[in-house]
């Protein structure tokens, strides 16, 4: 590890801590022992350590831009520049994450019922709601009976809605 951090090669620290002749072998056993480290660890090995990217973050919060007044030019804050810092170094550190999750009640799967062509997530205080009925309820659909009554299109990709 300690070769790595100064080389930052890791074929060139694996030929220099384990003595190795063949720069393919080299290659192979750099690419194992970077294998065993975690994102984490790597970022700490080169110096991308929570206290550096503390730093950063402050250097970054500190963004300006020069502008042209009537006066010369000045410096403002860049909130752009001051944001991006800060987003980017909290997703290096897994403390932010662009991935929105949604789940039922109690982590549960979500659940969908399909009335007459109208999708609605059924609530638990919805006494309407049967999540054990396996067709659904149309009585709490409004329109004409004919819709209410409509068989299900089948299940597939093939085009349900012909015109001819």
């Amino acid at each position: 590890m300690k070769v790595y951090q100064e080389t930052l090669n890791a074929t060139e620290a694996a030929m220099q801590a384990y003595d190795c002749k063949d720069r393919h072998v080299a290659e192979n056993i750099g690419h194992e022992n970077l294998g065993k480290l975690g994102f984490d660890e790597l970022m700490d090995a080169i110096g991308l350590t929570d206290e550096n990217l503390l730093v950063g973050i402050k250097e970054g919060r500190a963004a300006t831009q020069p502008i042209t007044t009537k006066d010369g030019v000045k410096a403002v804050p860049d909130y752009r520049t001051r944001h991006k810092y800060i987003e980017t170094s909290l997703k290096l550190k897994g403390k932010l994450s662009d991935k929105l999750e949604l789940t039922g009640k109690d982590g549960a799967p979500l659940q969908f019922q399909v009335l007459a062509g109208i999708a609605y997530v059924p609530s638990s205080t919805d006494p309407r709601s049967n999540r054990d009925a396996p067709v659904a309820d149309t009585s709490v659909v409004s329109g004409s009976p004919e819709i209410q009554d409509a068989d299900l299109a089948p299940q597939g990709e093939e085009n349900n809605n012909r015109n001819s």
